[in-house]
């Protein structure tokens, strides 16, 4: 299942995809375009809503409150610094815990939009309350830096499930010693390029 289906899915859930929301639901400071930060530094800026994922759109940026450069439809965030893990989770009504983690990978990042290489990790993990709007999805994944979450998926994670993951992008080897070819095409609706060709596992 990809956002969009989610989306399609789960129409009572819909401000879950609204990456503002979250934030101002978690305490972050954060804000529209439109609205100055309260002080001079590097900020996450990404599109309020993507359903193309993928990180389409997503920069690092030196921003002043004397000079609001934030994209219309887009917000800015407090930045976080830490690993970068994505957690597959998975509802029971037996808890607590509620939400049990069914899957964890750290991401080693190549930007603020792509990752070298993600490896699998062995966490306990813990939602916040609020959370629990979502037990009827029963499985979600959610995506953290340095222990804050940044966004929330109403599927699991996409991609295979091996120790070691590496994406391959157009234009980059395909053929290394130790590693399985997984052919899994994504240009996020043409936005993404170079596209991502699939990945190197083992």
């Amino acid at each position: 299942m990809n956002d969009d289906d989610a989306w399609l899915k789960y129409k009572h859930h819909h401000k879950w995809f609204n990456k503002l929301w979250l934030s101002e639901k978690l305490g972050y400071v954060c804000g529209p375009s439109g609205v100055k930060v309260p002080k001079e530094g590097w900020y996450i800026h990404r599109p309020i809503y993507n359903l193309s994922g993928m990180g389409i759109g997503t920069k690092r940026k030196w921003l002043m409150p004397h000079d609001v450069d934030v994209r219309p439809g887009y917000f800015w965030c407090e930045e976080f610094e830490g690993e970068h893990l994505s957690i597959d989770l998975e509802w029971s009504y037996a808890g607590p815990p509620f939400w049990n983690v069914v899957s964890c990978y750290e991401g080693i990042k190549r930007d603020c939009q792509r990752f070298d290489m993600w490896i699998k990790r062995e966490i306990e993990f813990q939602l916040p309350h609020f959370f629990c709007e979502l037990s009827d999805v029963g499985i979600i994944n959610v995506e953290t830096i340095g222990g804050n979450i940044i966004e929330v998926h109403l599927r699991t994670s996409p991609d295979p499930k091996y120790d070691e993951i590496i994406p391959v992008f157009l234009g980059e080897e395909k053929n290394i010693s130790g590693y399985k070819w997984i052919e899994s095409y994504e240009d996020a609706d043409k936005l993404l390029d170079p596209p991502r060709l699939g990945f190197l596992v083992r």
